[in-house]
């Protein structure tokens, strides 16, 4: 049995370029790209402290230092009671 249509029809692939685009033209060109400068570098300066915060700082931590010795240290103005024995003197 043969074909009843015709065999010779052109190959559509055959003469196009496929890199090639008919709207690139219509299209926006592309730009080139700019590489960095590695010689630029960002220096970030330090943030400015006032007096008045470290002064705070050095009173609070102060403050602590002087609330964790009164925890731990006695300091009675009355002398402990020592009953008067023989033995223990």
């Amino acid at each position: 049995m043969e074909c009843p249509f015709p065999l010779d029809y052109e190959d559509n692939m055959s003469d196009e370029d496929p890199e090639f685009d008919e709207d690139e033209e219509k299209t926006a060109k592309r730009k080139e790209v700019i590489e960095e400068d590695s010689t630029f570098a960002v220096e970030m300066k330090l943030p400015k402290k006032s007096k008045f915060d470290e002064e705070t700082t050095l009173r609070k931590t102060a403050e602590e230092k002087a609330a964790k010795l009164a925890e731990v240290t006695i300091d009675d103005d009355e002398p402990d009671y020592e009953p008067d024995d023989e033995y223990t003197r």
